[in-house]
């Protein structure tokens, strides 16, 4: 089955439950050094709270000196939760001037070539402003530019987009800058580009289907009856041969079991999914699903049994790569995951987009609590609708903001309608993104149906957002 992952990073910034508060502080979410005077910055505002900007200032340093005091820009106003700021050139291209809040004339921060540095800086208790974000280092002349994430002289002549796996502004521009793809907090683009981003923050992340180094689980879980199933995603940029790795399942505290031995066939092409489930599981998994396991399995798993994801190395000998669970140990029900007790039983896992690849280490994969885990909890026999495309979930790592009884029909809709219904009359909000984040359809209504029309949208596949009374549900959606 091809079914691509959508790697849509809105998701993990527009609709997770930590929404528009999972940073720390405003940072710079885009930078540009374009062509003439096409350049800009994009200040976002991710911190679950409205921002006085009076509070930040932007500095310019310029030729290798430190911080010119004639491009000191103070801020003014108030950039709302979820929203950004841009500040450009005031002859930069008039599609970047006609997102902008503020347009600046020579001589300014912005006017800068790319081995000039632009810092954000914030005011202290004691009304001092101190860096928290950079692009660049005042007082070093680089040359031409810097490199950023393996990319020569990045900083001129490209646009810079932040990744999402931040969790705020960072000071230290030899960190944020990055030795290669993996490490670096920018994603690079070429010269000119990006432009229809701005304004928005769609956060960009490394190639989509090239960034991770081999497989891993992208989803688990261990639901109601045998509704339990794996989700192996291949984000490696390239097919894989499935020959090469097998599935494994320790019982009851035991080391892995050899009657649950599984060794996969076929292929995973880049971008693609591989499911594998009991042959017991809910039709709606089965539906999806490339392998379904009579007992006794692998997938015949409990709460607190191992399930590892194994490759072969040149030897021929299987090493594990991914694991959930911990076998030879019995964590009693199950293991806690994200600070949710007894999260591998009774629970759905997906693992986040932060990840560079599989986890052997059980312990640093589920990890203490929401920021260091790379899985989001949410709870039994819920994302049954994400599975076969591997929407990763970001940042926020527990889901309890659930609507009662929500459900969206037909999925993929074919006559220019879909119907939402809850278990609630509240009003419910009803938004429909496309996967650039652009907003394309919104609507209200009480009660607990209605259908919606999208005879005026394109076909095509969309982020359905649906919010009753605090609470935020999401859904892809297919048009056709």
């Amino acid at each position: 089955m091809e079914k691509k992952y959508f790697f849509t990073l809105l998701l993990t910034l527009t609709f997770s439950a930590a929404s528009f508060g999972q940073y720390s502080d405003l940072f710079f979410s885009m930078y540009a050094e374009g062509s003439s005077n096409n350049k800009f910055i994009e200040i976002y505002n991710g911190t679950g709270s409205d921002i006085d900007l009076s509070d930040y200032m932007i500095k310019g340093s310029n030729n290798g000196g430190d911080w010119k005091a004639e491009r000191d820009l103070s801020l003014t106003g108030t950039v709302i939760a979820g929203d950004v700021y841009v500040v450009s050139t005031d002859q930069a291209d008039a599609s970047i001037l006609a997102v902008g809040d503020l347009a600046l004339p020579y001589e300014s921060a912005l006017h800068y070539n790319g081995d000039d540095a632009i810092g954000l800086f914030k005011k202290d208790n004691n009304g001092d402003f101190n860096l928290i974000d950079v692009v660049g280092v005042p007082t070093v002349d680089p040359g031409s530019a810097w490199d950023v994430a393996g990319v020569a002289n990045a900083t001129k002549d490209h646009t810079l987009t932040r990744k999402n796996s931040i969790s705020g502004p960072n000071g230290d521009w030899v960190s944020s800058a990055g030795t290669d793809v993996s490490d670096s907090e920018w994603v690079v683009t070429d010269v000119d580009t990006e432009w229809a981003n701005l304004g928005s923050y769609t956060p960009a992340v490394t190639d989509p289907e090239g960034q991770y180094s081999d497989l891993f689980f992208s989803m688990y879980a261990e639901g109601s009856s045998n509704n339990k199933f794996v989700e192996i995603y291949n984000g490696t940029g390239s097919d894989v041969d499935l020959s090469n790795y097998m599935i494994k399942g320790s019982n009851n505290g035991g080391d892995w079991k050899a009657e649950r031995d599984l060794t996969l066939s076929s292929t995973v092409i880049d971008g693609d999914v591989y499911v594998v489930s009991t042959d017991q599981a809910d039709a709606s998994i089965l539906a999806v699903g490339d392998l379904a396991l009579p007992y006794e399995s692998a997938l015949h798993y409990n709460g607190d049994d191992a399930i590892g994801l194994f490759k072969k190395d040149n030897n021929g000998d299987f090493n594990l790569i991914d694991v959930v669970g911990v076998p030879t140990v019995d964590p009693g029900s199950a293991w806690d995951v994200a600070g949710v007790a007894n999260a591998t039983k009774d629970h759905t896992l997906t693992r986040k987009n932060s990840i560079s690849g599989p986890n052997g280490d059980w312990a640093s994969s589920a990890g203490t609590d929401v920021s260091d885990s790379e899985w989001v909890v949410s709870d039994v026999d819920t994302e049954w609708a994400n599975l076969g495309s591997y929407v990763p979930a970001g940042t926020a790592s527990v889901r309890t903001n659930i609507i009662e009884g929500f459900a969206t029909y037909p999925n993929p809709i074919t006559d220019n309608k879909f119907t939402v219904v809850t278990s609630s009359n509240l009003e419910k909000s009803v938004t429909l993104f496309n996967l650039l984040g652009k907003k394309v359809l919104s609507s209200s209504f009480s009660g607990v149906k209605s259908d919606v029309d999208v005879s005026t949208i394109s076909s095509g596949i969309y982020i359905l957002k649906v919010t009753e009374a605090g609470k935020t549900v999401t859904k892809k959606l297919v048009i056709r």
